[in-house]
């Protein structure tokens, strides 16, 4: 707190109801307060620091929460996306399932021998004993996606054997 003096014959007063009080010792006062204002004005930088630490701080926990915010809809939609996923792999292979159990070799010939070009692709079981059409397609690619279809349904009692023995699918 500072202080109000008066010079009064070479004498500083401190106040009109106060005890004198000389230069030497009100300069030690001045130098005191100065001491004391400088030590005021270094926590008050160490406040402003701090202050400003807890904004930035603050700032960060807020882009947190808005990132967890994003985390967590991404990863509901995300779920959402996997259980529509699960749905559709349970009805594909329920029709994959339906299909008749191949079992022999599936392989793909043309309707017409080399070297005309094929109007229709087969895709044939042959087993020890004969050749059975299982499907025709107009492309070629068809019917090899439709011959890895078959692969896949024959593959399946392997999967659910593996699957009944502790391996993973």
């Amino acid at each position: 707190m500072l202080e109000r003096y008066h010079n009064i014959g070479g004498y500083l007063r401190l106040d009109p109801e106060g005890t004198l009080t000389g230069y030497a010792d009100a300069q030690a006062t001045i130098a005191d307060l100065q001491g004391q204002a400088k030590d005021y004005q270094a926590c008050r930088d160490v406040l402003d620091s701090t202050v400003l630490e807890l904004t930035q701080v603050q700032q960060r926990v807020a882009q947190l929460e808005a990132d967890n915010r994003t985390y967590i809809n991404e990863r509901h939609e995300n779920m959402k996306t996997i259980e529509t996923l699960q749905a559709d792999h349970a009805r594909v292979l329920g029709l994959v399932q339906a299909l008749p159990f191949p079992i022999g070799e599936l392989f793909i010939e043309p309707d017409v021998p080399e070297p005309r070009k094929p109007t229709w692709w087969q895709v044939r079981l042959r087993n020890d004993h004969a050749s059975i059409l299982l499907g025709e397609f107009r492309s070629e690619v068809m019917a090899k996606s439709f011959m890895a279809v078959m692969a896949y349904r024959a593959s399946l009692p392997a999967q659910r054997a593996k699957l009944a023995q502790g391996g993973v699918e």
